[in-house]
């Protein structure tokens, strides 16, 4: 008979919210509680939709200056991990916990601190290599510098101090034995998704609701940080426009969209970039259901875009670049863009719009490919 475990979910961002590593959490949290165990998720103090789950969560105290949902560093954090190690400690003494499952970087310092106080084991559960995704938020050359330096240091420190370590890409396994990880130590578990389809309604239904007119209709969901490498789909956009005169690109995010809404109109493509703030998970699924393409720009190699998973689960043909093109097999269920090349991604779009057969076959295969993640 399994071992029903207590377990502390840590985490070092707001939650809820509709990006892909809080769902990630959300899910893995969810699934475990069905599966007899006990979950304390700890957490920062806010979050973006107030809902009943089925685990616990417990915040730390408000910081009333601190609301943001956008990753990356900033001058507050340390206040707020430390406070999360606290928050974490406090859990632990109180709820007999066997457990510290860890997400990303920040919480695992959390945990291996109380690990050293209690003993108790810490997992590790990497959504990416810090190494291939820090620096791209800094500009400077110096600080970019620091922050490579800084990552590779944690790259090495927290996998060989923590139990054990989860990875969501093949490649991040392989980058963490190369730091030392023992092989039996480390696992490539790929995310799963429970993705609820929604209520039947019409496409021209809609179409209207959100204002969208009866053109092709490109998706993109998820943050706009520099990893996503927002510009290069911009640029392919530009490419597209030159050979196509009616199509919407629908940009779903939580993220602060100005200086994309400015660059739209200093490369002249604003007339066909539509953003969309802060919808819900039900809404953005709507747009989903009736777009004919969704796009991944990520070069970045080491996570596993949740936003895939999505995009596959609502039978949508994709067109990712090869960095962040998990789960996707090039001409089966996808199209797959060598990292940096916009022309071909332009490219790949416009096949796509005009082969709706070919929409039709990579869409129906990827709906088949993630049902295997569930």
């Amino acid at each position: 008979m399994q071992r029903k475990l207590n377990i502390a979910m840590v985490a070092a961002c707001p939650f809820s919210a509709a990006q892909g590593s809080q769902v990630y959490i959300q899910q893995m949290s969810e699934a475990l509680v069905k599966r007899g165990h006990r979950v304390h998720l700890i957490c920062y103090h806010f979050g973006e939709h107030h809902q009943k789950f089925n685990f616990e969560i417990n915040r730390i105290p408000r910081i009333t200056s601190y609301y943001r949902f956008r990753a990356g560093p900033s001058f507050q954090k340390p206040l707020l991990d430390f406070m999360l190690f606290l928050k974490l400690w406090q859990v632990v003494k109180k709820e007999a916990i066997d457990i510290i499952h860890a997400h990303n970087y920040e919480a695992p310092l959390a945990g291996l601190l109380v690990k050293r106080l209690t003993g108790i084991p810490v997992i590790f559960n990497s959504h990416n290599v810090l190494s291939d995704e820090l620096y791209t938020y800094f500009r400077l050359k110096f600080s970019k510098r620091l922050a490579k330096s800084l990552a590779h240091y944690l790259d090495t420190y927290i996998p060989k101090k923590a139990d054990f370590c989860i990875t969501v890409s093949q490649e991040a396994v392989s980058f963490f034995k190369a730091k030392g990880v023992a092989p039996d130590r480390i696992r490539f578990i790929p995310p799963g998704i429970d993705y609820h389809n929604t209520k039947a309604c019409t496409p021209r239904a809609v179409r209207e609701k959100y204002d969208l007119r009866a053109q092709p209709l490109i998706i993109y969901t998820g943050n706009l940080d520099g990893y996503q490498n927002i510009e290069l789909l911009f640029h392919s956009i530009k490419r597209v426009s030159k050979s196509l005169a009616e199509f919407t690109v629908v940009m779903v995010t939580n993220s602060d969209y100005n200086k994309y809404k400015k660059l739209a109109k200093e490369i002249g493509i604003d007339r066909y970039i539509l953003f969309f703030y802060s919808l819900t998970f039900n809404q953005t699924q709507e747009i989903l259901a009736i777009a004919d393409i969704a796009v991944s720009p990520r070069t970045s190699w080491s996570g596993f875009p949740i936003k895939l998973l999505n995009y596959m689960a609502a039978g949508k043909a994709i067109v990712a670049s090869e960095g962040s093109a998990k789960g996707i097999e090039h001409l089966h269920n996808g199209l797959v863009i060598k990292n940096g090349d916009s022309e071909g991604f332009a490219h790949a779009i416009l096949q796509l719009i005009k082969d709706p057969e070919l929409v039709k076959k990579l869409g129906r295969n990827a709906r088949k490919i993630v049902l295997h993640y569930r």
